[in-house]
């Protein structure tokens, strides 16, 4: 009979981590390949070119989908809020589908005409597919639009969508994710004019209505960061918690010889931003239903009260 093994050799490789970090980095770097090889050949595929937009947006939601945990829901459609207004139609939008209620169906399985509550909305994205000053205007412009719907505050003593504990309530978990992606830009504009109309965009909004980012596909990613209480580390703004009354300023994230994602960067963002969101459910049914104040009869209690325990 062979000797018993030394066990004591069986031990994980020590670049185990790096090789894991690795794994989803390059992830998000074929996706992103993947992304424009799919979007070239839907371009070539139509002569006249007219539907290579949707044909985009179709293939961005595609791939979101498979970056991202099952329990987020990437579609399409109409936000709204609970006094009647709506930011329109959106490109993507990141959906907890299992707590919230569609307010109203499309006609088909295919239709962009879903009506979602803003209150179940995690993220809002919206997909160009060149860049352009005035793309880049039109998609802010209803970014910072579904921001100012109307959407009530969850704290922070809220641990899951359906359960409030005790404690601090300062802060916000529900904070909404906004971003732009892009798969190129105008010839004419660089990554330097895109940053800084960003900033000048918001630079004139409140922080709550910030933008949160834009992605330019292989080229680059820009966010938002602060400088922690010792004024020494770059941390990611998360518009919730401790960076909400401190000074906060954007950051460029190009591609490099070690970093070629630009879709990477903004994954990362929007994980976080994920991890930490917990969105309240409890009025979805009162908050879009019947507003008219119903009659409540009342019987002789005197005749019709329980008192057993």
């Amino acid at each position: 009979m062979k000797s018993i093994p030394d066990t004591s050799k069986w031990l994980p490789r020590k670049d185990a981590s790096e090789t894991l970090k690795d794994i989803l980095y390059k992830r998000c770097l074929n996706t992103e390949t993947l992304i424009l090889t799919k979007f070239r050949h839907e371009q070539q595929m139509n002569l006249d070119n007219f539907d290579s937009g949707l044909g985009l947006e179709d293939i961005l939601r595609e791939e979101f989908s498979k970056l991202l945990p099952d329990r987020y829901f990437i579609t399409h459609g109409v936000v709204n809020d609970r006094n009647g207004f709506t930011s329109g139609d959106h490109d993507l939008i990141i959906f907890n589908k299992n707590w919230f209620p569609y307010l109203k169906y499309g006609a088909s399985n295919i239709s962009r005409r879903y009506h979602f509550p803003i209150e179940g909305i995690y993220a809002i994205g919206e997909i160009k597919q060149t860049l352009t000053v005035a793309n880049l205007d039109e998609a802010m412009k209803k970014l910072v639009v579904s921001q100012r719907l109307e959407r009530p505050k969850t704290g922070r003593n809220r641990i899951v969508e359906n359960m409030e504990m005790a404690g601090c309530e300062h802060g916000l978990t529900n904070f909404l994710y906004t971003f732009l992606i892009a798969t190129d830009i105008q010839n004419k504009l660089t990554i330097d004019d895109v940053f800084l109309r960003f900033f000048e965009i918001n630079k004139t909004l409140r922080r709550h209505e910030l933008v949160r980012a834009i992605c330019i596909l292989q080229k680059a990613t820009i966010t938002w960061a602060f400088f922690d209480e010792k004024g020494q580390d770059i941390k990611q703004a998360m518009f919730s918690r401790e960076d909400l009354m401190v000074p906060i300023f954007p950051i460029l994230i190009p591609i490099s010889d070690t970093s070629k994602s630009s879709l990477y960067s903004l994954i990362m963002s929007l994980s976080t931003h994920l991890y930490m969101s917990i969105l309240g459910a409890e009025d979805i049914v009162v908050a879009y239903g019947n507003n008219a104040n119903n009659e409540i009869k009342l019987p002789p209690l005197d005749k019709f009260t329980l008192f057993n325990p």
